[in-house]
């Protein structure tokens, strides 16, 4: 089953460090084997995003995924 769209309800970083302490928070997801992220990128090297994937259930090949583009 695919959910809607789902939009997220938290303001834009306003800092580098909430950036910088977001992807901590992905580095130290890292060590369960079912979460990962992925930074999106504009070929001039500027960071426009995120894409992440949680396994919900191996068995049954179930998980989510979910994106975060920039509004500018």
């Amino acid at each position: 089953m695919i959910k809607s769209h789902v939009f997220l309800r938290w303001d834009a970083h306003k800092t580098i460090d909430d950036t910088k302490n977001m992807i901590q928070q992905w580095v130290n997801n890292y060590q369960y084997d079912s979460t990962y992220y992925w930074g999106m990128y504009l070929k001039n090297g500027e960071m426009i995003g995120s894409i992440g994937i949680t396994i919900i259930s191996e068995y049954d090949f179930k998980g989510e995924l979910g994106y975060k583009i920039g509004s500018r």
